[in-house]
């Protein structure tokens, strides 16, 4: 009987044996898998990102499991671990949903760089894009929050942002409802050391600078369209995201050590820079509204001179940055800025867009509205056919031949077939007028003199585009036994000849 006990003990140690070694294999499998890079997306240079989250944040990617979320995390720990123990210079960018109060982040991207000393930073020489793997982080994940909130809040990592300030106030302040609550240090805006903090120089005007050879490879800066879903208060940035939309996301950190690698600031370093972000950010960070001021009043004077969705996408910026600042500091709320936002608010609802108490952004699939989304481009191409056409207009007056008639504003096919002028309608009436002309010799041919459509030299003018020379050709001379080209053949055109001779 102990024999038996031994043995059966003896099975159960076996089975408990093998399956941890099953698990074991498991295990290793899911971290070959991780650091395999197939929870990662490659940027326009081929620079891998690993995404950290715990769900489908990009399309290409798979949502992980918990035994992958686990391993991810512990990539993402190790490569951070580094960065502090380094005390690395790190660069920085965030996208998301607008930018200060009135947005929401979606994701941070961060990737170690060697172009500025991590003391001094003072520039140093790279020959290349740096190619340590960077971390594209999902700030719908709390883990990948407090991820954002370690680097961020790092004295040991020095992090490089482009135009800094927005992504200061978003970290900290929103979402509204539920804020990050992420207090950014330790962090030089490159901007702000080729530009001033009222008058900002833009990465695309930036990236003019630059030699080609420094951005080879990398798409151009504009490239997304955000302001087409902002009009409508909706999301420009759905997940999972798209490829191009993630790509687009870590691209802007390899423009951004192009500007450290190849354009040397005044001073020979970024530490004046980085004073001068310090000091910014205790002043913006301090309260909700200590930033309003300044953007209002920079949105207010752009409202006039937009038009179509850019209008009506900073009506919507007005609307949510005053919206928020009441919810979330309702005595700090400047009395100065009731007009423009009475202003933003009848634009808004003249559009039919309204805005949610809880500043939530929409779907466009959910709400319905994918039509409105794929023909703003045409609206758009609509009004700029609408500016051309008066321009046309105008050259047509000048030389004295009437302007195409323009129908395009009716999108009515039936309409246009019935009713919309065809294009030889200026020729046919000059026709008419020549017929007109040659029945009027026929029947006294001593009177008549050349009228401003014919000259002398028994040439006439043809009627052109305007703005084009006008072409001669030879006049046709009336005749009594030849038809005329321009009248049709057939009973009608006989009529009209016997009439003549009579």
């Amino acid at each position: 009987m102990a024999r038996k006990k031994r043995t059966r003990k003896g099975t159960e140690q076996s089975h408990e044996g093998g399956s941890a070694k099953v698990e074991g294999a498991e295990a290793r499998g899911v971290a070959a898998r991780v650091r395999g890079g197939a929870f990662c997306i490659k940027s326009s240079l081929g620079v891998p990102f690993l995404v950290v989250s715990d769900r489908q944040l990009v399309a290409d990617l798979p949502s992980p499991s918990s035994e992958e979320q686990r391993e991810i995390m512990a990539l993402c720990s190790s490569i951070t671990d580094v960065w502090v123990v380094r005390k690395a210079v790190v660069l920085a960018d965030f996208e998301g949903e607008l930018m200060g109060l009135e947005g929401e982040l979606v994701s941070a991207a961060f990737q170690r760089t060697f172009s500025l000393d991590p003391m001094s930073l003072r520039p140093l020489p790279l020959p290349g894009v740096g190619r340590d793997m960077g971390l594209l982080i999902d700030l719908g994940c709390e883990k990948g929050r407090g991820m954002v909130k370690r680097i961020m809040e790092s004295d040991s990592i020095s992090k490089v942002i482009w135009g800094a300030d927005g992504d200061a106030v978003s970290l900290l302040f929103t979402p509204v409802p539920r804020p990050l609550g992420i207090r950014c240090t330790r962090v030089l805006d490159a901007q702000l050391a080729f530009s001033s903090v009222g008058k900002r120089l833009g990465m695309a005007k930036m990236l003019e600078r630059l030699p080609a050879e420094s951005i080879a490879g990398l798409p151009q800066k504009a490239g997304i369209d955000f302001d087409t879903a902002h009009s409508l208060n909706c999301r420009a940035l759905p997940l999972p995201l798209e490829k191009k939309l993630a790509t687009y996301a870590v691209d802007d950190l390899h423009r951004l050590e192009a500007v450290l690698r190849s354009y040397k600031v005044a001073s020979g370093a970024y530490a004046q820079a980085e004073r001068t972000t310090s000091s910014l950010f205790s002043l913006i960070l301090s309260r909700p509204s200590a930033s309003t001021d300044a953007k209002i009043r920079q949105m207010q004077s752009l409202l006039p001179v937009k038009t179509g969705v850019a209008r009506l996408a900073l009506a919507v910026r007005i609307k949510r940055h005053l919206m928020a600042l009441r919810r979330l500091a309702p005595s700090e709320f400047p009395a100065q800025f009731d007009a423009v936002e009475t202003e933003a608010a009848v634009i808004l609802s003249e559009a039919g867009v309204a805005i949610p108490e809880d500043l939530s952004f929409g779907h466009v699939r959910e709400m319905g509205l994918e039509k409105d989304v794929k023909t703003s481009t045409e609206r758009e191409e609509v009004q700029s056919s609408d500016a051309i056409h008066e321009v046309v207009a105008t050259q047509a007056d000048a030389v004295g031949t009437p302007p195409v008639q323009n129908d395009t504003k009716t999108h009515d096919p039936q309409r246009q077939t019935d009713s919309a002028p065809q294009p030889e309608d200026s020729m046919g009436s000059l026709k008419k007028s020549k017929r007109k002309r040659k029945l009027q010799r026929e029947r006294n041919p001593k009177n008549c003199s050349p009228s401003a459509g014919e000259v002398a030299d028994g040439t006439e003018e043809v009627a052109g585009r305007p703005g084009q020379k006008q072409k001669r050709r030879p006049s046709r001379l009336p005749q009594d036994d030849v038809k005329s080209d321009d009248a049709p053949a057939g009973p009608a055109s006989v009529k009209r000849r016997k009439k003549v001779k009579g």
